[in-house]
């Protein structure tokens, strides 16, 4: 069994931020032989701000679409494309749409394949077929310095 919690460590003294829970959890573990790992914890926007983050999405999506603004005639400004654009804009969705799977975490290596076949496919065809990039081959990942 594994236990985690969010604690604060001040002169030596772990404050846990759920002291009954903390305690209760202990217990369980009483008289054992366990292992202890600590690792620092980055806090995480709020649930509030999370609510207030996908409210904004949502109103300025309504604000563009009352505009006509779809998503092609918004984004006519030059960006240059980086790894991260690429996963989030174009494989992630295509993924969705094709598995129905949001994480590229869980995806199987058939899985990926598929969805490699049809990225390739669109990109092909919205460059004249100038652009065709093959799926990296082990070797290759030795080569690179990501």
């Amino acid at each position: 069994m594994k236990i985690q919690h969010r604690c604060k460590i001040k002169d030596l003294i772990i404050t846990p931020d759920h002291k009954f829970r903390y305690n209760e959890d202990l217990m369980k573990f009483d008289g054992k032989d366990v292992f202890v790992s600590i690792e620092s914890y980055k806090q995480h926007r709020s649930n509030a701000q999370n609510r207030a983050l996908h409210l904004y999405f949502n109103i300025l999506a309504e604000e563009l679409n009352a505009h006509g603004l779809d998503m092609k005639s918004f984004l006519k400004v030059e960006i240059s494309w980086n790894g991260l654009m690429i996963k989030e804009l174009l494989w992630k969705p295509l993924q969705k749409i094709q598995l129905g799977e949001k994480s590229t975490t869980k995806l199987k290596t058939d899985d990926l394949n598929k969805i490699y076949d049809v990225l390739n496919k669109v990109i092909s065809e919205r460059s004249g077929g100038n652009i065709q990039v093959a799926f990296p081959c082990v070797e290759e990942l030795f080569k690179e310095d990501f």
